[in-house]
């Protein structure tokens, strides 16, 4: 199989050229490791990586990453920056699976998805969190379930971890 520095290789030239408008990465290319740190550290936060395709996923440049994986497109960041600032997160990119239930759920409100209540078992950032992000700065209530906590998007671009449940 493919060894993690020739994937890096890969990326950072689909990066540099200009005849490649758009990289989608397939995930996991690695086996996950069993340690809680990864073998590569963030060089802007000093965080350790918990997966070389975590490394690899930042690699890919925000104006090519065609999922909205990479770090710039975190649906956490997104969600603060879309509550404070509507306008400059009018070109944001969501992962395609995340948007396409977004937009069925939406399809369905008659009214629109403020005031709803909506509770999402998985928190990736494939699926889960950007969903999340999405129906939460569309008004909604949105409780985030995975197997460590529970979170409450609000629709202020608040977000909070939900003790008493």
């Amino acid at each position: 199989g493919p060894r993690p520095q020739d994937v890096e290789a890969a990326i950072r030239d689909a990066n540099e050229r200009d005849d490649v408008h758009g990289i989608l990465v397939y995930y996991p290319i690695f086996k996950r490791q069993d340690s809680t740190r990864g073998p590569y550290k963030n060089r802007l936060t000093g965080v350790y990586y918990k997966s070389s395709d975590d490394y690899l996923r930042d690699l890919v440049s925000s104006k090519k990453d065609v999922e909205g994986l990479s770090h710039s497109h975190n649906a956490r960041y997104l969600f603060r920056d879309r509550a404070t600032n509507p306008v400059k997160s009018s070109n944001v990119i969501y992962p395609c699976t995340a948007l396409s239930v977004f937009k069925i759920l939406k399809a369905q409100q008659d009214n629109g998805l403020a005031g709803q209540t909506v509770t999402i078992v998985n928190r990736s950032e494939i699926l889960g969190r950007p969903l999340a992000a999405m129906l939460a700065s569309s008004g909604a209530h949105v409780y985030s379930i995975d197997a460590d906590s529970v979170l409450l998007f609000r629709p202020e671009g608040r977000l909070r971890r939900v003790t008493d449940m």
